[in-house]
Parts: C-alpha cells; structure tokens; sequence
C-alpha cells in the first residue's frame, strides 16, 4: 500500500515550534496596508 495520494509524492519536512510561531506571526500579525482587497457579494 502506497503512502501517497493521488500519485503525488511529496518529501516529508520537520515542522519545529519557531517554524510554527513564525508562519502565525506572518499571517496573523501583519503590519502595513493590505496587498489585495477581496469582496463577498451574495444575490438573494
């Protein structure tokens, strides 16, 4: 039995805890205006 999905074999990386903290902080913790403006628009 394959331990991949689809076909797709990708190599497995060792995730620490600054690795983590780092990722939330540069996506949580942004400073400065936003780069792209999104819209939600829902027709009733």
């Amino acid at each position: 039995m394959s331990d991949s999905a689809g076909g797709c074999v990708e190599p497995r990386t060792v995730v620490t805890e600054a690795g983590v903290e780092a990722l939330a902080r540069g996506i949580c913790f942004k400073t400065g205006p936003p780069r792209r403006l999104g819209v939600e628009v829902e027709w009733l």
